[in-house]
């Protein structure tokens, strides 16, 4: 499982792989480590990475996916996002105008579309199917507004950057 990690506003990529009886194979930036991790008690967790040991509590995540940890005494606050989410939401960019573009951040078919131009649409409402490495990508609109144009179709192969739809 790949996931991308703030803590206190800087990114991290991390790849999380589970092994046997509470081991892990974490890789950070590149950086591949070993960590036997068990939970002591509700939240708190024991780390062993190599012969480092470490305690973390971890609390519960907010609205947006945050969540307070603490090593230690230190606390710290933690984001995970997926990359592919991250991706599909970087897709849509709001003009000087207050338009929208939604555009391709990978290259894809478009396999459906569920709005025509002029319905009105709500923010985070999909409004098309892209197929990329054989997933299929819901994108979701980045703004409520009004589908002001659509400019591909079913079936239609788009490459990165392409324009997608606006939303007025």
């Amino acid at each position: 499982m790949e996931l991308i990690a703030r803590v206190d506003g800087r990114e991290r990529l991390v790849t999380l792989k589970a092994l046997e009886n509470d081991h892990f194979e974490i890789t950070i930036d590149g950086r591949m480590h070993l960590v036997d991790c068990r939970e002591r008690v509700a939240n708190l967790y024991s780390l062993l990475i190599g012969e480092d040991s470490y305690e973390v509590r971890v609390g519960d995540s907010d609205a947006r996916g945050r969540i307070e940890t603490q090593l230690y005494e230190e606390g710290y606050l933690l984001e995970i996002t997926d990359p592919m989410k991250a991706i599909l939401e970087a897709s849509g960019r709001k003009n000087a105008s207050g338009e929208a573009s939604v555009e391709a951040v990978m290259p894809g078919k478009v396999l459906r579309i569920a709005v025509a131009e002029g319905d009105r649409v709500e923010e985070g409402q999909p409004i098309l199917v892209l197929v990329a490495m054989k997933m299929e990508n819901e994108i979701e609109a980045p703004k409520s507004g009004t589908v002001k144009s659509i400019h591909v179709g079913v079936n239609d192969s788009v490459e990165t950057g392409a324009l997608l739809i606006t939303i007025a």
